[in-house]
């Protein structure tokens, strides 16, 4: 003989012999009665609970996030861990039985460590100038300056030193000497690039370079030959 005891809510299986069934999406479990001392006793129900999950998706933004947990109950089981995260990673948070009297799908009873997770959010990078021009010749004009905003970190170039150009960082300023003028390689382009962070993607964008050979430019008191030839004076 045996008795149909109810279990718990409706979550769409029900025991029997220790098979699983549907049955009315509502769980059962077949409970054959003890006999004691010529009595037969009901045993105790166990409550069969689902662990619980959450389906929620964060990104960072800076704000507190919360996940919503489907099928936690208060009144049965207590969440503790990490229950709330602002920054960027993975979290866990542990669901304990507040009485015995409760049991996992599984059978077992022990506490449940469930994650969830807070997504890097994308980084932008904004430069001052997305092209520069530059003349060869170490002082040949000053270097240029290339000022890049970020939201997080700061940036580097995947390329700083070549023949024909110089690039020094520091900080969020990018600096950029010509060095060699080549008529066949006269424009350049690096990647200026903001490495991932603790909470952003790595992102990155083009910055081109463009060089052109270094001008000569006649000092107020240097008098061409040709003027002298033709016995031109210059103001002084």
């Amino acid at each position: 003989m045996s008795h149909l005891n109810k279990i718990a809510k409706p979550i769409g299986v029900y025991y029997r012999d220790d098979q699983i069934v549907k049955m009315d999406n509502v769980l059962y479990k077949y409970i054959a009665k003890m006999v004691y001392d010529d009595e037969e006793i009901e045993p105790q129900k166990t409550y069969l609970i689902s662990i619980p999950l959450t389906t929620d998706t964060f990104v960072y933004d800076g704000t507190v996030k919360t996940p919503t947990w489907i099928g936690f109950d208060s009144g049965i089981m207590a969440a503790s861990g990490d229950t709330s995260a602002t920054n960027a990673g993975e979290y866990t948070v542990t669901f304990t039985f507040i009485d015995n009297r409760y049991s996992w799908l599984d059978g077992t009873n022990t506490p449940k460590q469930v994650t969830w997770s807070i997504a890097k959010a994308d980084n932008a990078i904004t430069l001052s100038a997305n092209a520069v021009t530059v003349q060869a010749g170490s002082g040949a004009m000053p270097p240029v300056a290339v000022t890049a905003t970020v939201l997080d970190g700061t940036v580097d170039v995947d390329t700083k030193t070549t023949q024909f150009f110089n690039i020094t960082v520091s900080g969020n300023a990018i600096s950029v000497e010509g060095i060699y003028y080549d008529p066949e390689h006269a424009d350049h382009i690096v990647n200026v690039i903001v490495p991932a962070t603790s909470n952003y993607n790595a992102v990155s964008t083009e910055l081109t370079i463009h060089i052109e050979p270094a001008k000569t430019y006649l000092s107020h008191f240097e008098v061409p030959q040709f003027a002298t030839s033709f016995g031109i004076n210059t103001l002084t």
